[in-house]
């Protein structure tokens, strides 16, 4: 059965390739398993800069996952002068003098949009704006906190360069150092060559406003991105057998999404003692659906649904040997 995978990946952006370096697609890694990536951010995301829009990173990146295979997405939700309380979580009340989530455009809507991992590229508006090194890290913990309630690897981009004053670009590349540090493997660079040493743009990429970079700083980004693997860690986490003994095996609930009713299925083993839950998108248990000894095989549990708001729910199957999670989309 072919599997189907989803990536959000945060942007804030240094570099480990040199600017001359070029990636292509490579066609030893062609899969039949797609990918659905939601990108969150402002206007880099969102293709702002580049002479030519085809050269922007965002769709360049498409157009190199689905080089790869067809069935690949990248979803855009980008917007100009985005910052990180725009992608905030969903019910999020921010301090004075500081905006509101876009619940069209943040981490819940990305996470609701059910991808195998999300992108976040907010190269320096929290820095244009005054916002703190330490408010923004604690923004992108509670943003992280969403997605990995529901199981989506993120990637967060370094900062990158502006020409701001100079305790903005004191900001930007403490900020940079912050994301490495916290974020590790998951930190995209964003800032590396794109940058002059006092944290204004390398003249070379500058698109003309001291803001955005031009078409050849977009090939950089997307090179960046292109080596951080993210494609390759997706479908080699397939790939990777679990040592756990007597797994349980989880099939996907049908129909998915559904209106009101589905049927959540599984296969065990060999007969055990097993609990179905139900979960919210903050983790939160809502109902268990049985608590029963089953005997070795396929089952199917039906599950009605039409007390619950439209939105992203998880179920749990848990035994005494194995547990396993799935995703399913409410659609009123």
């Amino acid at each position: 059965m072919k599997m189907q995978l989803r990536i959000l990946i945060i942007f804030l952006g240094v570099s480990l390739l040199t600017p001359n370096d070029e990636i292509s697609a490579d066609p030893n890694i062609l899969q039949a398993d797609s990918v659905k990536i939601v990108i969150l951010g402002s206007s880099t995301a969102l293709g702002i800069g580049p002479y030519n829009p085809s050269n922007a990173w965002v769709n360049r990146y498409r157009t190199y996952l689905q080089g790869i295979n067809p069935a690949n997405e990248v979803v855009n939700r980008a917007s100009g002068g985005y910052t990180t309380y725009h992608i905030m979580p969903a019910g999020y009340v921010p301090p004075p003098n500081r905006p509101l989530p876009d619940n069209s455009r943040n981490i819940s809507n990305a996470v609701n949009r059910d991808p195998d991992a999300i992108i976040i590229n907010l190269p320096s508006n929290d820095a244009a704006f005054g916002y703190s090194v330490s408010e923004q890290l604690a923004n992108y913990d509670s943003v992280l906190a969403v997605s990995n309630a529901a199981n989506i690897p993120v990637w967060i981009s370094t900062t990158q360069p502006r020409n701001l004053s100079a305790s903005g670009r004191q900001n930007l590349m403490d900020m940079r150092d912050s994301t490495f540090a916290r974020f590790g493997d998951k930190a995209l660079d964003f800032w590396t060559d794109l940058a002059m040493p006092d944290g204004t743009i390398n003249p070379i990429y500058d698109s003309g406003d001291g803001v955005h970079l031009n078409d050849a700083g977009h090939g950089i980004l997307f090179n960046r991105v292109v080596a951080a693997g993210i494609l390759d860690s997706l479908l080699s986490d397939l790939s990777v057998p679990d040592p756990i003994p007597h797994q349980i095996q989880l099939h996907s609930n049908y129909p998915n999404p559904f209106n009101a009713q589905t049927m959540i299925r599984f296969s065990l083993p060999i007969s055990s003692l097993i609990e179905v839950k139900i979960h919210n998108l903050a983790g939160e248990e809502l109902l268990t659906l049985i608590e029963s000894h089953l005997p070795a095989g396929e089952h199917r549990i039906p599950f009605e649904a039409t007390h619950l708001a439209s939105g992203l729910y998880f179920y749990s199957i848990v035994s005494q040997y194995h547990s396993a999670t799935g995703k399913m989309i409410l659609l009123k």
